[in-house]
């Protein structure tokens, strides 16, 4: 096999990792918009009143009623379909720490995205230059 089919196997290789970075990053971003959409919500619930009647989602698109009462504690799964209560502020960290690590991993996903990028361009030009 030639140094020039040698380049152009390994460009697309590189072209099939940059597809799957960038899945990986679209995936972070909605799940750190996810994040966000929560935390809204937990700002709702702290300001829900006492007693008052409310839509309870069971699953997507599947509600029921029923009844706040108490909009301060919530239960969240840690792990191992294991509840702890917490309450609304310390539910909301928890959500900024998941936070910080998603923005840890999506810079770190970015910079892999940039060096594929940067590789792929490498190797575009050094087959253009072979080309003449």
């Amino acid at each position: 096999m030639s140094e020039r089919q040698n380049k152009i196997i390994e460009m697309q290789i590189l072209e099939q990792d940059l597809s799957s970075v960038q899945n990986n990053l679209q995936t972070i971003d909605q799940q750190l918009a996810e994040i966000d959409f929560i935390k809204s919500n937990l700002d709702e619930f702290s300001n829900l009143k006492k007693n008052s009647e409310s839509l309870i989602a069971l699953a997507n698109g599947i509600f029921a009623k029923g009844e706040i009462t108490d909009n301060k504690m919530l239960f969240v799964n840690v792990g191992a379909n294991t509840l702890v209560k917490k309450s609304v502020s310390e539910t909301k960290s928890l959500l900024d720490e998941q936070c910080n690590e998603l923005e840890k991993y999506r810079d770190e996903t970015s910079k892999q995205l940039n060096k594929i990028t940067l590789k792929i361009d490498e190797i575009r030009q050094s087959l253009m230059r072979t080309k003449e």
